[in-house]
């Protein structure tokens, strides 16, 4: 849901290093992100579960826009299991793969055209 890494705020308000970058960024150093849940993101993110996988009415001041799911339900239930998994990884900081003080290389699964993907549940946990 985020597609911008929140940067520590400094005294000036520059987000570290990140001159002019403002409060969000598309790159830094690990001290200068803020890897704090957003609570409003998590509430959002549990509600679409609860309304797209467990087929929980909409509320009166809901749009139903906010609740198209890409996926069918069995796709959720498949990679995330269970709603908490689903907010926490949808809204939280993540990367698709990484490479290790070693050397070593790690990711979800493979990655081909279009972010089309073979991860599983198991492969990103």
């Amino acid at each position: 849901m985020r597609a911008a890494i929140s940067a520590i705020p400094t005294p000036n308000g520059t987000g570290g290093k990140l001159a002019g970058a403002g409060t969000k960024c598309d790159q830094a150093q690990l001290k200068d992100i803020d890897l704090s849940p957003n609570v409003e993101e998590l509430a959002k993110a549990r509600r679409f579960w609860e309304v797209c996988v467990e087929g929980q009415p909409l509320a009166g001041n809901e749009n139903p826009r906010d609740f198209k799911p890409f996926f069918r339900k069995e796709y959720y239930i498949d990679q995330f299991g269970d709603k908490e998994t689903y907010a926490t990884r949808a809204t939280g900081f993540t990367c698709w793969a990484f490479v290790a003080p070693n050397g070593e290389w790690y990711e979800n699964g493979q990655m081909g055209w279009f972010a089309a993907n073979d991860a599983t549940k198991e492969s990103r946990d």
